[in-house]
């Protein structure tokens, strides 16, 4: 039951938990995979700079991150960041390991700002779209009822057309207006 003090140290420096502790008391709470924070923020970069990009580090357009030079994909949101979120965002909040991006916590809310930013017009599309789908069906069926009402009303009229025989449904129309005028 003793411990062995070189053992232990070599233990927890070959998981890297002193790694990990080592970076935390650095100040970069936030540690993400170069894959994962590409699938979170690379989305803050405009779409046509976005294309470039992606070209760039050796991927291909509309493959998502396939392909892609990740470690070097990542560095490039990093330094394109301070032009897209603003000069609060500064070299000092964030470092790139061999496998993980490490964020301060002053980055990582000015980049969660921006990826918030980025996701509201897209957002806005999608509940534009919906709600005139949704208006147009309900109004699709009420201009069907009154279609109905209307092909229901020529055909009391006794008219077989009304295309044809439009100034026949005006002139009964005139002669029942002029009826119920003269009735009260």
């Amino acid at each position: 039951g003793e411990f062995d003090a070189v053992m232990v140290m070599d233990q927890l420096r070959l998981s890297g938990v002193l790694e990990a502790v080592r970076i935390r008391q650095s100040g970069y709470p936030l540690r993400m995979p170069f894959d994962k924070f590409l699938e979170r923020f690379l989305m803050i970069v405009p779409r046509a700079r976005r294309k470039q990009l992606v070209t760039d580090c050796g991927g291909t357009v509309g493959k998502g991150l396939e392909g892609l030079d990740l470690e070097k994909a990542a560095k490039e949101v990093l330094n394109l960041a301070p032009g897209i979120v603003g000069p609060a965002f500064a070299d000092t909040d964030w470092a790139v390991g061999k496998t993980k991006v490490f964020l301060r916590d002053s980055g990582t809310k000015e980049l969660e700002q921006a990826r918030r930013l980025a996701l509201t017009p897209p957002a806005m599309d999608i509940q534009r779209v919906f709600r005139g789908f949704r208006t147009r069906r309900i109004m699709g069926e009420e201009v069907k009822g009154l279609y109905r009402q209307i092909n229901e009303l020529v055909a009391q009229a006794g008219v077989t057309s009304v295309k044809q025989n439009k100034s026949v449904v005006l002139e009964r129309f005139k002669r029942a207006t002029a009826v119920e005028g003269h009735v009260d």
